[in-house]
């Protein structure tokens, strides 16, 4: 989800006269002590009530409309992802770590999306050439496109999962991945748990942390310059998607 997407979301918000919600919503700084959270966006004062733009620079921070939208929590990515799916009709939610993964890798067991080896031209990490702080755009690293033409897994920005981390390893039943399934009611109570799965590297770590197989987890209210999120929905099975002997 790009800055410019989240935007949208934000304003639609407004223009729905639930300019609090935006408010609550809006990607900010963490807090300093004694200072109130800073937001990354500029709000305009308009006639019907106002918007929020997207400045090229909000501290050290360099903005792109297209780049990965940074600085909100896993609460907000499951209120967007809530909106979008009421907007849509459709079931958009947060991946499971095992989606996420199998996305990344295909079915050969890589270590990155596109093969064995990492490299900074490969893939947004800390030692790329970036033209200022923050993630860039996911298409400036063509190279990180997964098996299946998903850009941006391995580097720019980690992403929230739906999952509770457990070192264990995501849940399953038996050797089957079990669907996360968003959140009904009481997402602010859940906001407030047990910490959340996170994946990928970013434009400030290291290249290990790109590798498909890579984990790590946050509080579900943490924010940080380095951490966004990505939607999927489940797909429908198809009879026809079924294959002979002789296949």
């Amino acid at each position: 989800v790009t800055h410019e997407q989240y935007l949208h979301y934000l304003n639609d918000l407004i223009a729905n006269q639930r300019e609090n919600e935006a408010l609550a919503r809006v990607p900010r700084f963490p807090a300093r002590s004694g200072r109130v959270e800073d937001p990354i966006y500029e709000f305009a004062r308009t006639k019907k009530g106002g918007c929020w733009n997207l400045p090229k620079q909000a501290r050290d921070l360099t903005l792109h409309p297209d780049a990965p939208v940074v600085l909100v929590t896993w609460l907000d990515a499951q209120c967007y992802c809530q909106w979008h799916a009421k907007k849509t009709q459709l079931p958009w939610r947060l991946p499971g770590e095992f989606e996420r993964e199998k996305a990344a890798r295909g079915v050969d067991g890589r270590q990155f999306p596109w093969g064995e080896f990492a490299d900074p031209a490969f893939h947004c990490e800390e030692n790329s050439v970036l033209t200022g702080s923050g993630a860039p755009p996911a298409n400036q690293f063509h190279i990180d496109e997964s098996p299946y033409g998903v850009m941006g897994l391995a580097g720019g920005v980690q992403e929230w999962c739906a999952d509770i981390f457990s070192p264990e390893g995501p849940p399953r039943k038996g050797s089957k991945a079990i669907t996360p399934q968003p959140p009904e009611k009481q997402l602010e109570v859940q906001a407030h748990a047990a910490r959340r799965a996170v994946r990928s590297g970013a434009w400030n770590l290291p290249s290990r942390y790109g590798r498909t197989a890579s984990r790590t987890a946050a509080p579900p209210l943490r924010r940080s310059s380095n951490l966004g999120f990505r939607i999927c929905r489940s797909g429908p099975f198809s009879s026809a998607l079924s294959f002979s002997d002789e296949d």
